[in-house]
């Protein structure tokens, strides 16, 4: 019984690592395009790029937390 305790425990923490993981990456790519945008001074080919990142990046995230919420 210890042993499964500690295996279920094992795989709890492994799975928040990876959820973390897989959250923070769209979130800092946000902030960070989010940042550029707002500082301005870009070309037209930029800010479209950076706007397609954006647009990428989020609906990432929200496939990620759907997919946890189910």
């Amino acid at each position: 019984r210890l042993l499964r305790e500690m295996r279920m425990n094992r795989q709890q923490t492994e799975f928040l690592a990876t959820i973390s993981h897989e959250l923070k990456t769209p979130i800092a790519t946000l902030d960070l395009t989010s940042s550029l945008l707002r500082s301005g001074g870009l070309s037209d080919e930029e800010t479209a790029r950076l706007w397609d990142s954006h647009e990428k990046e989020l609906k990432r995230l929200r496939e990620d937390v759907e997919t946890l919420l189910q």
